[in-house]
């Protein structure tokens, strides 16, 4: 297997982040069908693709880094989500996701374990869709300590 070498820093494939302002249960479901529906549509997106293709660039990242990132990030939300319904005022680590993308798993690693965790996680259960939104809101600390929400 060849040794990969990016020339720049791999940053957000898909754009900054632009969050969404309006928060209701309606936008909530929708949000997490579509989580729910990632790794089945990332799964037919990738399987039986080349590894030359699997090495092909987007942005500055290849389609094998954007697949474990995909992973990745689901991983992080599982465990983000869990201390926020586990805790009062969770500390919510960031992680740098550039970085992340560094590794040799990410860079060369086969993305048959990243589809594997994809379809094992469970922040999309049918759990997630009874949470209601109070008119307070809920607190979350950022690991900068940064509060979002109120």
């Amino acid at each position: 297997m060849r040794e990969h070498q990016l020339t720049e820093q791999p940053q957000y494939p898909a754009g900054p982040f632009a969050p969404d302002t309006m928060h209701n249960d309606r936008r909530r479901e929708v949000w997490i069908a579509e989580v729910g529906h990632a790794p089945a549509r990332l799964r037919a997106s990738i399987v039986g693709l080349s590894e030359a293709v699997l090495e092909a660039k987007y942005r500055n990242w290849t389609i094998r880094q954007i697949a474990h990132h995909v992973a990745d990030s689901h991983l992080n939300s599982y465990v983000r989500f869990k201390l926020a319904l586990t805790e009062e005022r969770p500390t919510i680590k960031p992680h740098d996701e550039s970085r992340w993308s560094m590794p040799p798993d990410a860079q060369r690693g086969s993305v048959d374990a990243s589809l594997q965790l994809l379809s094992t996680n469970r922040i999309y259960s049918p759990s997630a869709c009874q949470l209601t939104i109070s008119e307070e809101g809920a607190e979350v600390v950022c690991g900068a300590g940064d509060h979002l929400g109120q």
